[in-house]
């Protein structure tokens, strides 16, 4: 009969400690999320006051953690995506430094600063679309690149098909790294900046908020008196930096996009980045 007791005493502390716990998460929530409100109707009043249109959902973009990250150049690998691609092929390094690889199937050639150019012989002319994009796929898949769709683009005179293909890493985007796909009778090819092998994390800082990178970036304006913007999409993502050589670093950046062109700016510390 005592340990009964005992026990549904011990329920009952039990209980009130986690209706405690609720109850103290619940008011730590509700001043969070008053505050956030706060902070973004002072970044709005901000923004009014010198002159920036910043449409308000655009503000309460989700922030995802987002670590800084380097890759390094991996010559066997590039030696097995070329084989893959073109065959049994020939290698040769350029006195720029590129590597070149020749196959009856046709040519890749891989350059210092991460630029690659790829031709490539198709059989079949590619009259839809959906195979178009598939070929493509199938290629990004072969060069070991991840991507977040792939845009078809108007064509010139003698194009088949012609895609932009910005990259990414980790599901993120990196803003400056983009494949683009031509597609004429025969042939398929493919330039632009790619990202290199296996990106590794490095350091955990913590990605700023983004109103506190939008004051920033507001900072910079007034001083630049650069006036009257119009921003029209906010995204987190990466900048990839330090191209020559073998190592590439990706910068986590707010991509701040305005009616007169792109800012980049660094989610780690705010300070303006010319990418």
């Amino acid at each position: 009969m005592a340990w009964s007791r005992v026990k549904n005493l011990l329920i009952a502390m039990l209980v009130a400690v986690n209706v405690f716990l609720l109850v103290v998460y619940g008011l730590i929530s509700w001043r969070e999320n008053r505050n956030l409100e706060q902070v973004n109707r002072d970044l709005l009043s901000v923004a009014d006051s010198l002159g920036v249109d910043l449409p308000e959902h655009l503000i309460r973009t989700e922030v995802q953690t987002l670590y800084p990250m380097q890759v390094y150049a991996d010559r066997e690998a590039d030696r097995l995506i070329a084989e893959s691609l073109l065959g049994v092929c020939e290698e040769t390094v350029r006195e720029d430094g590129s590597f070149l690889y020749r196959s009856q199937a046709g040519n890749l050639c891989f350059f210092a600063d991460n630029i690659i150019e790829l031709e490539l012989a198709i059989s079949e002319r590619m009259t839809d679309e959906a195979d178009a994009r598939r070929l493509v796929k199938k290629i990004l898949g072969q060069l070991g690149q991840t991507y977040e769709s792939v845009v078809a683009e108007e064509t010139s005179s003698g194009q088949d098909f012609l895609f932009t293909v910005p990259l990414a890493v980790s599901g993120m985007s990196v803003f400056d790294s983009v494949l683009t796909f031509e597609i004429t009778p025969g042939l398929i090819s493919v330039s632009g900046q790619r990202v290199l092998h296996r990106p590794k994390q490095l350091r955990l800082d913590e990605v700023q908020e983004l109103p506190g990178v939008l004051l920033c970036l507001f900072r910079y304006w007034e001083e630049k008196e650069i006036l009257l913007q119009t921003i029209t999409d906010i995204e987190l993502g990466y900048l990839a930096e330090n191209r020559k050589g073998e190592r590439l670093n990706l910068l986590p950046v707010w991509h701040i996009a305005v009616e007169s062109g792109d800012w980049y700016v660094s989610a780690l510390d705010g300070s303006i980045v010319t990418p």
